[in-house]
């Protein structure tokens, strides 16, 4: 079943997939003019996948990913992904090669991380962490937290926005000034539920 909305400039085709219960929005701008037919001609200039409701439930776009391991950099003063490898849930955002979370529908997105750095050795060294699109490194997205000594853990956490086109991918990069600073991991005990290294989150606005 498609619907076709035309305003004075554009005109949108609504499409509804009753196999997975998408609506893809179809956004045709005008190109050229026809003559022969008196009127625009249209171009596709924009495609929108948005989740339907269904069976009276709400289907949120939203994943839910950790690490269970000790993380640590090959290399200081290197960029290296935070890693995921146990799946909480994911729906319309897939996690692939355990670092890159890709985005299945054009939209907004909210993206959170949680790390616990620690380092082995050392009296001091710093940790930054930033964000990355396809590959490219988001601009003035990166924030620096200082380690003081061992067994210090610290739990840097924030967020950030992302508009994304459906099969974009993000990162949570990292660089160290030594590679004794890591992402710690503590296995469960009969009174803690085990510590993640990384525990990322991500929803469509």
């Amino acid at each position: 079943m498609s619907v076709l909305i035309r305003d004075l400039h554009n005109k949108y085709i609504i499409d509804f997939n009753t196999t997975n219960n998408d609506l893809v929005v179809y956004e045709y701008h005008p190109a050229t003019f026809s003559k022969a037919e008196g009127d625009l001609v249209y171009s596709i200039y924009a495609t929108h996948s948005y989740k339907a409701w269904n069976s009276g439930t709400a289907s949120v776009i939203s994943g839910s990913w950790y690490d269970t391991t000790t993380q640590t950099a090959p290399v200081s003063g290197t960029a290296t992904p935070m890693y995921c490898n146990s799946i909480d849930h994911q729906n319309g955002i897939i996690k692939k090669f355990d670092s890159n979370f890709e985005v299945q529908y054009t939209g907004r997105y909210n993206l959170q991380f949680s790390a616990q750095v620690d380092q082995s050795s050392g009296s001091g060294n710093h940790i930054y962490i930033w964000f990355r699109k396809n590959g490219v490194d988001i601009p003035y997205s990166a924030s620096e937290v200082a380690i003081q000594g061992t067994t210090a853990e610290n739990i840097p956490s924030w967020n950030y926005l992302f508009d994304l086109n459906a099969g974009d991918y993000v990162q949570v990069m990292y660089s160290v000034t030594d590679t004794g600073v890591n992402l710690k991991a503590v296995t469960p005990t009969s009174v803690v539920p085990g510590i993640p290294s990384v525990i990322i989150t991500m929803w469509k606005l």
